[in-house]
């Protein structure tokens, strides 16, 4: 609903928005369809996913930074530093280097507006969900479509920061599209599990009956079955047959069909994936040496970069033409 307000209010501007009402041959990209089966919606499903997702745009967001000038003092007062510590009135730096680190790792892509007003400048956060992008003959963005509302590339008051994609220029590449496999490998393990615990802990087994037996007949016998003697309350209890009718067990154990190691080796290659170290998830004991240099190899390796990328698009869309730089305090031996 923010986002709706958000929008309305930045259609109602006088600012530079171009709106087209001409067609266009070229070729639309609908974030909605991003030719993943695993979706944005299961982040929060997933709890692997989550963390690392989590993790990443926490840590980044906690990450002070500041404008300095061109004699490397720390700027306070000037507008945009006031810009930049308070971007909209719905969020500080922090809560809005979250959103924009969030965006980025889930969607590949994160879009930002400033909007101009009497009161101060404000950026926004556009949802990538609802972007679609409608490219040239080069594959390169013709312009950008937010519900009625058009942008365009050069737009002084729009910025798209990407993920590197070698296969579409026009849009970054999101880590779920790599990270699909396993994610839906760890949830189908999960659901495994969690069907062998509703069984009581016991594998699918075969009731021999030693007669024909009618349909009604089988399915009444296969519901009282199911009701008996499954799931986690009904585990250890004892089967009473009458007639001449046995319980065969499967040939394969629960042991054998427990795929926890599976479920770990999908977790680690999430993990690896989002440039999280495992270690870092809590899934594994680890000596503190090992704990304090994977973490450092993370910061250096993964985050900082991200960070670095992040701060150059932003320097480059507010401050160009000035003496002032955004930049971070993040030194290694801290």
């Amino acid at each position: 609903m923010r986002l709706l307000n958000n929008l309305k209010t930045i259609f109602n501007t006088k600012s530079k928005l171009t709106t087209h009402n001409k067609t266009t041959d070229y070729y639309s990209v609908n974030f909605r369809n991003l030719n993943i089966n695993y979706t944005p919606q299961q982040v929060y499903e997933n709890p692997v996913v989550f963390r690392c997702v989590n993790l990443i745009a926490q840590n980044i967001a906690n990450v002070e930074c500041y404008i300095k000038d061109a004699q490397n003092e720390i700027v306070y007062d000037h507008p945009k530093a006031k810009l930049f510590r308070q971007p909209s009135k719905y969020n500080d730096w922090s809560k809005f280097i979250y959103e924009v680190v969030s965006d980025l790792v889930i969607y590949g892509n994160s879009y930002l507006y400033r909007l101009e007003n009497n009161t101060g400048d404000q950026i926004i956060r556009l949802n990538p969900s609802n972007c679609r992008i409608v490219q040239d003959f080069s594959g390169r963005p013709e312009k950008y479509i937010f519900g009625n509302t058009e942008l365009l590339p050069d737009s002084p008051n729009f910025l798209h920061i990407k993920n590197f994609n070698p296969y579409a220029p026009s849009k970054g590449i999101s880590i779920l599209s790599i990270v699909e496999k396993s994610a839906i490998l760890y949830d189908t393990i999960t659901k495994h599990n969690q069907s062998i615990l509703d069984k009581g802990g016991r594998v699918s087994g075969a009731l021999i009956v030693n007669s024909e037996l009618t349909d009604e007949q089988r399915a009444d016998l296969k519901n009282a079955l199911k009701n008996g003697y499954t799931g986690s309350n009904n585990a250890g209890e004892v089967m009473v047959f009458e007639g001449d009718m046995k319980w065969q067990e499967m040939s394969i154990s629960s042991k054998d069909m427990d795929f926890n190691e599976g479920k770990i080796l999908a977790a680690k290659e999430i993990a690896m994936a989002f440039g999280v170290p495992f270690v870092i998830l809590g899934m594994q004991s680890s000596y503190n040496n090992q704990h304090k240099e994977e973490r450092l190899h993370w910061w250096e390796d993964s985050l900082i970069p991200m960070l670095n990328i992040i701060l150059s698009d932003l320097n480059s869309w507010l401050l160009e033409g000035t003496e002032l730089k955004l930049t971070h305090n993040f030194k290694k031996e801290s």
